[in-house]
């Protein structure tokens, strides 16, 4: 189980990295007017050509930590809109932000989020975001209560600015279907990017968040793409493609983590997914670091293993093109 942090100074010193965590990657700085329901705000804030996204942090009255995120481009407008907030306590428990740090069992600082994304749109919210956000949950133990986060990123790890990224797109993407749905639209068979937020568990008590997941979902939807083929998703499968007429044909289902549990969550969910498409083939994409035993005993259960090694930050695959 996480372990949520309370210490002001501790709290103080995560967000001091995170912030230095992203400022390499600013390639505009400036003063810009950030627009949220109640008002705005004229402060300094940093965009990444790269990451495609704008950020600011500041403390709010030594009350909380204000950390908002963006996808305008500050080069193009005076005035930019919050996509979300992940703000943090500045000390103690504060369950009006959004944001909390918390402590592994294997001593790493994890940025989590519980799904509220208010924004002043209607029906945008925390039961919104529940029901689409497509990570898992993890449990998060503060002053002796069990509360439920979605894991975001996690600081050190040299994917951090990308994971953020991805909570970012994936909350924008949820307040679109927001307005999609406000005007009587839907959406069908069409490609929703992940978000980053995992989970796996090796021991009965032991939670290891994971923030890379969406990162490898957009990725490979990206690359299926690219050979020719359109690849889509569900709240409940990482990604489809479909022959003429429709018809489901392939289904992946990604895991950022090899361990027991893993694996067997990847076998039972392909094999319950595929039963309204029991002419689709299986494809369980793995970090390369599995075992050729293992690739070969899923290969006898009908499912075949789509490799991918982690370079210049990205996910990399192996064998798609001559498996798919």
């Amino acid at each position: 189980m996480l372990l949520g942090i309370t210490d002001e100074k501790l709290l103080m010193k995560l967000n001091k990295r995170l912030s230095d965590a992203l400022l390499p990657y600013a390639t505009f700085t400036g003063k810009r007017t950030i627009i949220f329901p109640s008002g705005s705000r004229d402060e300094i804030v940093y965009y990444s050509d790269e990451l495609k996204m704008w950020w600011h942090f500041s403390d709010v009255r030594k009350e909380r930590y204000w950390n908002c995120f963006g996808v305008d481009n500050p080069n193009d407008a005076k005035k930019i809109n919050i996509t979300c907030e992940i703000n943090m306590p500045f000390r103690g428990v504060n369950l009006r932000t959004a944001g909390m740090w918390a402590e592994n069992v294997e001593g790493k600082y994890i940025i989590l989020h519980n799904g509220s994304i208010r924004g002043g749109q209607k029906g945008v919210g925390k039961s919104l975001f529940r029901t689409h956000y497509k990570g898992e949950w993890a449990k998060v133990k503060i002053d002796k209560k069990q509360y439920t986060y979605a894991p975001v990123a996690q600081l050190d790890d040299d994917k951090l600015p990308y994971q953020i990224r991805q909570f970012v797109r994936g909350v924008r993407e949820i307040k679109d279907l927001a307005k999609s749905m406000r005007k009587g639209g839907f959406r069908d068979g069409k490609y929703n990017p992940e978000f980053s937020g995992t989970k796996r568990y090796d021991l009965p008590d032991e939670v290891v968040a994971n923030c890379n997941h969406g990162i490898v979902v957009d990725s490979l939807q990206r690359a299926i793409e690219a050979l020719g083929y359109r690849a889509n998703n569900t709240t409940i499968i990482d990604l489809y493609t479909q022959a003429k007429g429709g018809i489901v044909n392939r289904i992946f289902e990604v895991k950022t983590a090899l361990s027991r549990q893993t694996v067997y969550t990847a076998i039972g969910q392909l094999k319950l997914n595929s039963i309204p498409h029991k002419h689709s083939k299986l494809y369980f994409v793995s970090p390369n670091t599995i075992n050729k035993e293992l690739i070969n005993d899923l290969q006898n259960l009908g499912i075949m293993t789509i490799l991918y090694v982690w370079k210049d930050k990205l996910p990399e695959f192996i064998n798609l093109k001559e498996l798919i």
